[in-house]
């Protein structure tokens, strides 16, 4: 009678162990699980602000960042000023249009776009003034060559101003164009030139 108590006492001793092995793995799954739904909920919860935050840059960042292209209109790059016919002995000043760039403002639904060129001046042998009347005309069209916005300016350059490399800054008054949709900035393209 002792060796079978024993032996029951053995599978009972093994019974045991397993169960005290096994009830912790119980409980470690149940959290696991439990754990792991809460922690989808919160995940998701946090992937959600974070999609939500995202969403908010996606709608801010264009208004403050997008701004048309600019280029100087092919042609319309130098203005020559003659003393009577034109011909090189009677230039007065010749402007060279070389480099434009553009900044845009947003404010509400209007967007402000400033261009500045970069160029040089050259007097002739006929100059005969301090300062010339530059006429610039700018242009704003969309993606199907349609006007949007423009205007022509007459630019002053003072030749008492002029680096003494005859560089020379022009920056414009700035044109107002409806931005209602941001987006549409990027179907603009900025032509600058000089009129005449």
């Amino acid at each position: 009678m002792f060796t079978p108590y024993k032996l029951t006492s053995a599978k009972s001793i093994m019974k045991f162990g397993l169960s005290v092995m096994l009830k912790p793995l119980h409980y470690c799954l149940f959290f696991i699980l439990t754990g792991c739904s809460a922690g989808g909920s919160f995940l998701s919860s946090a992937t959600g602000d974070k999609d939500e935050q995202k969403t908010e840059i996606v709608q801010i960042q264009p208004s403050a960042n997008l701004c048309p292209l600019a280029e100087i209109r092919a042609g319309a790059e130098t203005l020559r000023l003659y003393s009577g016919e034109p011909s090189d002995s009677n230039l007065k000043v010749q402007l060279y249009i070389s480099e434009v760039k553009r900044s845009c403002v947003t404010m509400g639904s209007q967007t402000q776009i400033t261009v500045a060129m970069a160029g040089t001046v050259i007097q002739g042998a006929k100059s005969d003034q301090n300062s010339y009347n530059a006429p610039i005309r700018t242009a704003i069209i969309d993606k199907n060559f349609e006007p949007v916005a423009g205007n022509l300016q007459n630019h002053i350059i003072n030749l008492n101003e002029v680096a003494a490399d005859n560089r020379v800054i022009m920056t414009l008054e700035p044109i107002t164009v409806d931005t209602t949709d941001p987006l549409i900035l990027k179907d603009y393209l900025v032509y600058i030139g000089f009129d005449g």
